[in-house]
Parts: C-alpha cells; sequence; structure tokens
C-alpha cells in the first residue's frame, strides 16, 4: 500500500532569491491636515494613485500574489510568503505605502500556504539557514 504524497515529501518548495516590497493602500501621512494644505495633497494623491495604478496595471510580470502564512522556526513566530504570479492587477482607490517583505517561497503553487504541511517545509527551511 503506497502512502499518499505530502506536500513534506515535495522538493520543489524553495526560497524565492528575488526582492519584493509589499504595496498597500494604508494611510500615508501620520498628521492632521487642515483644509488648505489638504487641497494641495489631494491633487498629489490623486497624480500618484493614477500613476501608480498605471504602473502596475502595465507590468503585472513584475508583480505576485500576497499570500501569507505562519511558521514558528526555532519557536520564532515568522512570516512568510507564496510567489504566485498575478494574473490581473485590481486598481487601488486609496493612497499607497511600500514596505520590504522577505521570506518569500516558491513552489507552493497549487498548495494552500495555510497547509501545516507547507508551514513545516518552510519552517524546516528557515531552521536549517540559521545553522
Amino acid at each position: 500500500m503506497t502512502k499518499p504524497k505530502t506536500v513534506v515529501d515535495i522538493p520543489e518548495i524553495k526560497r524565492n532569491p528575488k526582492h519584493y516590497y509589499a504595496i498597500s493602500c494604508e494611510h500615508i501621512c501620520t498628521v492632521l491636515l487642515d483644509e488648505y494644505i489638504m487641497k494641495k495633497a489631494n491633487k498629489l494623491l490623486l497624480k500618484y494613485r493614477n500613476e501608480m495604478n498605471g504602473l502596475l496595471s502595465n507590468n503585472t510580470e513584475h508583480l505576485i500574489e500576497q499570500n501569507w502564512a505562519l511558521a514558528y522556526p526555532n519557536k520564532e513566530q515568522t512570516s512568510f510568503y507564496s510567489s504566485n504570479p498575478i494574473k490581473e492587477y485590481q486598481v487601488y482607490t486609496q493612497p499607497f505605502t511600500t514596505r520590504k517583505v522577505d521570506n518569500i517561497f516558491e513552489g507552493i503553487g497549487e498548495y494552500k500556504i495555510h497547509d501545516r504541511d507547507v508551514i513545516d517545509v518552510v519552517k524546516k527551511i528557515m531552521e536549517s539557514e540559521q545553522l
């Protein structure tokens, strides 16, 4: 009787060597603006949003989905991300911010990033890198 294959048996999961940055539409300003400066800021934000949406919509080959899960290598909580390509960019309607994202792994493919087996493989990879 053959044991069913699990994600742990599949060696394709590995760290993605490229650097990626998360982009979101969180608040970009941590101060309150009065009406005078907000009118000027709104014009800049609209121009920026339109230019960013055009840039991202026309360059989808440089974008990946932002699916993430947690792993606990050496009992330390660490987030990791899959590197599945996106099919179509969904236009944001809010201002953008960016932050660097580490721990991107490829080879997860059809498996769900939250599958226990995927998390176990990523945990083992991260623990082996810390040796």
